[in-house]
């Protein structure tokens, strides 16, 4: 007898969970000296809890806001908590709703931490040793793995950007532990065409060596020049602010192919007072920030600004999904992953001023990617769809 889809999709999960936990990334067992290292950093990154819980298999940790992981960070030593954002702009999304259209997503709430701490998820020791397996987003398209973006960009190296926002929706395309699937948001600055100096990107992903399971989690990247680059609050430099959202937890709800969308509202704005970069999910909850300190060349706003999907596999297999599996087409907007309500302001632009010709799309490979740019939609701001199946041939 078949299968429907649904049990389909429960195999799946359970097929991936066993590849990750029962399997691991990294078959060779660890030396004495690998353990300790593992344990320090373990000491380092899980700071004692004012109050911990546990919820679906992770444990959460309440911690001081004071005493965040952030502030192991060598610069921010002496760093004063920005505990709100103020600056020229910050206002609600005012986009009319597609049809079928629900907000939030069901991002995970916490609401058991005591006022003045943050949830942080407690880092495991299998957390770490998938960490060798993460990607450098800056660094992708090197010989040990193969990237693909789908999208608008705008770069402007006489110009600076200091916000840009936009509603996503919510997909959940499979990918093996070695790839990442991600709709972002992504802010930087750069020179000619070399690769990022510093950037700060936010949106979703599904990235089983991140997060260890194949589902759709809050995502957020940060890279500073001679840095790695960091996910999440894996390593000192974010700074949260926000008591009831876990950074990097998953969604509960996903977008039905040409039926609901499950969809959030995304915002990257750097204070004009401070110069921070602020994260402000779902329209009012101020998450937290980047300081200023951690991006020299960002001090003064963004050269480059990327709205799409991103995709990382392995140089020698197939490349991953993008949205939701599906190409974009003209039949409905809600085949594709999506953004609209897409937004930014700098020196020259006002937030709110209707763009039309001057993002430029970016498309690496389009035997299985796309992306349609529809231009300014009456009551729906700026609009794009992307994605595809992926495959052997990106």
């Amino acid at each position: 007898m078949f299968m429907g889809l649904e049990g389909s999709r429960i195999l799946l999960s359970l097929l991936c969970f066993c590849i990750i936990h029962c399997h691991g990334i990294h078959h060779q067992p660890l030396s004495e000296e690998e353990e300790q290292e593992l344990d320090k950093r373990l000491r380092i990154l899980n700071k004692l809890p004012v109050k911990t819980v546990e919820i679906s298999g992770d444990v959460i940790d309440c911690i001081d806001v004071y005493k965040q992981p952030a502030f192991d960070h060598p610069l921010l030593k002496d760093h004063k908590i920005q505990l709100n954002h103020h600056g020229p702009s910050s206002p609600r999304f005012n986009n009319r709703k597609l049809k079928n259209h629900t907000e939030g997503a069901g991002l995970f709430a916490f609401e058991g931490c005591p006022n003045g701490t943050i949830p942080i998820r407690r880092t495991t020791k299998h957390d770490l040793m998938r960490e060798k397996s993460l990607w450098n987003l800056d660094l992708a398209k090197q010989s040990s793995g193969r990237s693909s973006h789908a999208g608008i960009d705008v770069e402007d190296t006489a110009d600076v950007y200091w916000e840009g926002k936009a509603t996503l929706n919510i997909w959940d395309p499979r990918c093996n532990v070695t790839q990442l699937s991600a709709s972002i948001i992504r802010l930087a600055s750069g020179k000619d065409n070399l690769p990022d100096e510093n950037g700060v990107y936010a949106g979703w992903a599904v990235y089983p060596a991140l997060y260890g399971d194949d589902r759709p989690h809050m995502f957020t990247y940060w890279k500073a020049k001679g840095s790695p680059g960091c996910y999440n609050l894996r390593c000192p430099g974010f700074v949260q602010t926000d008591s009831r959202y876990v950074l990097g937890a998953p969604f509960t709800k996903i977008s039905e192919y040409g039926g609901v969308q499950q969809v959030v509202p995304v915002h990257i704005a750097q204070d004009q007072e401070t110069k921070h970069w602020w994260l402000i999910w779902a329209n009012d909850v101020r998450l937290g920030y980047w300081p200023k300190e951690l991006f020299p060349s960002m001090a003064n706003g963004a050269n480059r600004l990327f709205f799409g999907g991103l995709v990382i596999g392995e140089s020698t297999g197939p490349s991953p999904p993008m949205g939701s599996s599906y190409f974009p087409d003209n039949v409905d907007v809600k085949h594709s992953a999506l953004m609209h309500g897409i937004e930014f302001s700098g020196l020259y632009r006002p937030i709110g001023q209707p763009m039309y010709d001057e993002p430029s799309k970016v498309l690496d490979s389009p035997g299985c990617y796309d992306v349609k740019d529809l231009g300014h939609v009456d009551n729906y701001g700026y609009f794009i769809l992307f994605g595809g199946p992926g495959g052997p041939v990106c």
